[in-house]
């Protein structure tokens, strides 16, 4: 059986050392790469990120990460997960300090969180449910009881159809 790889993209705006220990520690071939040639070679694509959109877009596209994180969703059919600022990065759109193209893999927008009540606090920090809307090699294993650990002021507004 072919061990999967799991090509995590470095882009400069990631949090790459601990997701990169957990996905070795769980069996994982990994490459940290922004390279094409490697990119082209994974099974899986991880999107991580920490920092604001615009700048994540402008890395991606400066060295021509972007083209090949499209090509290989799109056309080749490989699952990626997005993780914090990666997971807006899917979006359509952004309107962090402006408005912004994402990589338009997922219709939505990634929108200003805003306060309701005094309860609500910005940025959201805390441990939340996270429940995928369909099958997923990418979550063949996950327990729906976990958690996930968020911290944000920005959140991913999807238009969810029956082909996402």
């Amino acid at each position: 059986m072919k061990k999967i790889t799991i090509g995590i993209v470095d882009y400069g705006f990631g949090n790459i050392s601990s997701l990169y220990g957990c996905l070795m520690s769980l069996g994982f071939s990994v490459n940290v790469s922004s390279k094409k040639s490697v990119l082209k070679k994974s099974d899986i694509l991880f999107l991580p990120g920490v920092g604001a959109f615009e700048e994540g877009m402008n890395s991606l596209n400066a060295n021509g990460i972007s083209d090949i994180i499209r090509r290989r969703v799109r056309k080749e059919g490989v699952p990626i997960l997005g993780i914090c600022l990666g997971m807006q990065l899917l979006a359509d759109e952004s309107f962090e300090h402006g408005q912004h193209a994402g990589l338009r893999l997922l219709p939505g927008q990634v929108n200003r969180l805003v306060s309701e009540s005094l309860d609500d606090r910005i940025p959201n920090i805390g441990w939340n449910k996270t429940i995928p809307v369909k099958e997923s090699v990418l979550f063949d294993n996950l327990n729906h009881s976990n958690s996930f650990y968020f911290v944000h002021s920005y959140y991913f507004s999807a238009e969810l159809s029956s082909d996402v």
